[in-house]
């Protein structure tokens, strides 16, 4: 029970958002399981606590990751919109620039896991997208009619997990 409870623990904290959060209340187990006086109680300890582990892994395997993401790198910067639409679907807007250079782009696509892809033959577009706790990868591969050196390509850190608004 304990290897469980270990790679458990590490799945959660890979993809909590509140790492700190899950450290403090793992301490706080830890102190409450050695408490124990007979196996009875040790038993009890671990179950609850790979319980409390398995149903946040399994939250964070399904994620939700509507929110607005934000991306700023030496010039360029960034902006998307997701909405989850059940487990297995996206809406995306981005919005993205290069110095005085803007593009925008939005659409809706299957989810996969963690990851989705954008392909848009006409404007030689292919975007994936790659979730983590907190942050969205994006890889553009093609110009995705954005405009001079614009790409949506990036790292971005969830600002808010609010549903955006979409521009109209």
């Amino acid at each position: 029970m304990d290897d469980q409870l270990g790679r458990l623990y590490k799945d959660a904290l890979a993809a909590s958002s509140d790492g700190e959060g899950l450290k403090t209340e793992q301490k706080a187990w830890l102190s409450s399981r050695n408490q124990c006086k007979d196996s009875d109680c040790i038993m009890k300890a671990y179950t609850d606590r790979i319980s409390a582990l398995s149903a946040m892994t399994a939250q964070a395997k399904a994620g939700d990751f509507t929110g607005t993401y934000k991306m700023k790198d030496d010039g360029a910067a960034g902006e998307a919109l997701i909405q989850q639409t059940g487990n297995d679907r996206i809406k995306f807007y981005i919005n993205a620039t290069y110095r005085m250079n803007t593009g925008e782009l939005s659409g809706e696509i299957p989810l996969i896991g963690n990851s989705a892809t954008y392909i848009d033959k006409e404007f030689d577009c292919t975007i994936s997208f790659a979730f983590a706790s907190g942050s969205l990868d994006l890889t553009q591969n093609g110009s995705c009619g954005m405009g001079l050196n614009v790409s949506a390509g990036g790292t971005y850190k969830r600002v808010s997990s609010s549903p955006p608004k979409f521009p109209e």
